[in-house]
């Protein structure tokens, strides 16, 4: 009897102890009026004064509104090398009352104020795909792969490279590629995604398209790993092989894969995007969005899935997500509110 009630007090402790996720819609901004329609939405942030800036890569242009949606300013909408021209821009962040805008195209980082009047540029010489900043210093993730040395660099505001890390791929550490075919399959799917807790000073990382079960990291400061990661998919989702070869063919038939979208460090937790996918010769299917819940240390606390196929870029200090639809027909930024409860 006493080992059926310890049971029973055990259970009931373990569920009032249950972490849950929940993500809620709450407004999107873009429509056709002429200061709100966007033709590729690469990259949002929401500053702590609830201001949007939005990043459009294909008519090169950054726009800001307030939290209500109404249009304030727009900088750029020329494709060029001066000042405050834009390319292509992956990655927007906000530290200390100041935007920091990565060009992949330039390699060049604007910082400007949030009237988004220029201060500062950065020029330096590593293709990546998202920038941070800490402690007067860029974090960022190499999309090469030929240096071994890692493919997460901490570099100073003058272009130095301090340190690099990560040489792994999630088939083994990365080997030399035979030619720049070998290289560019390699690289596509061995592509990492990872975020960085500026609190524990340590960084998550995962990997763009992956094997099931999916593996990530967790890495301190210095690039140690300080803790490997198993999270298992549903069975059906396997690895894309189909990305493997060249000219890529659609399989016969239909397979179903993850794509890691994002990786966010939100208060203890680490946060992941996937998006679920299918693909056979009948053509592209999107399956759903799943968010994956771990504790700081790695711990799986829970999982959500959406029927939204959203890519997000940021997320703030009291949990608002933005993001967009990659396959909207208008462009539009989403805003969703995202709870942690026990």
């Amino acid at each position: 009897m006493k080992k059926i009630l310890l049971v029973i007090i055990g259970f009931i402790c373990i569920n009032l102890h249950s972490i849950e996720l929940k993500v809620n819609y709450v407004k999107k901004t873009g429509d056709n009026r002429d200061n709100y329609i966007f033709f590729k939405i690469t990259s949002a942030v929401i500053t702590p004064d609830k201001n949007i800036f939005v990043c459009d890569s294909k008519s090169h242009f950054i726009s800001k509104y307030n939290w209500d949606g109404k249009f304030v300013k727009r900088v750029g909408g020329k494709k060029g090398k001066g000042p405050m021209d834009f390319n292509y821009i992956p990655s927007i962040k906000y530290c200390n009352n100041k935007l920091y805008i990565y060009d992949m195209n330039l390699l060049r980082i604007t910082e400007t104020d949030l009237k988004l009047n220029p201060i500062k540029y950065y020029h330096f010489g590593i293709l990546a795909n998202n920038i941070i900043i800490y402690n007067n210093k860029f974090i960022g993730n190499k999309r090469t792969m030929f240096n071994k040395k890692g493919r997460i660099f901490i570099m100073d505001f003058k272009g130095k490279v301090i340190k690099s890390f990560f040489s792994r791929s999630q088939f083994g550490e990365l080997q030399k590629p035979k030619n720049k075919l070998d290289w560019a399959l390699k690289a596509r799917t061995s592509r990492i995604v990872f975020d960085f807790n500026k609190q524990k000073r340590n960084f998550f990382v995962g990997f763009e398209y992956p094997l099931n079960p999916m593996v990530f990291y967790i890495l301190n400061y210095n690039g140690k790993i300080i803790k490997k990661i198993n999270f298992k998919m549903e069975k059906k989702y396997e690895f894309p092989h189909f990305l493997n070869k060249f000219p890529l063919k659609s399989p016969k038939k239909r397979i179903y894969y993850a794509k890691v979208l994002s990786v966010f460090s939100y208060k203890n937790f680490w946060i992941v995007s996937v998006g679920c996918n299918s693909e056979s010769k009948e053509g592209y299917r999107f399956e759903g969005l799943k968010f994956i819940l771990f504790d700081n240390n790695g711990k799986l606390l829970d999982t959500l899935t959406l029927n939204e196929k959203i890519s997000f870029f940021n997320i703030t200090q009291d949990g608002y997500l933005i993001g967009t639809k990659e396959d909207s027909d208008i462009p539009q930024v989403l805003i969703y509110k995202l709870n942690i409860s026990n």
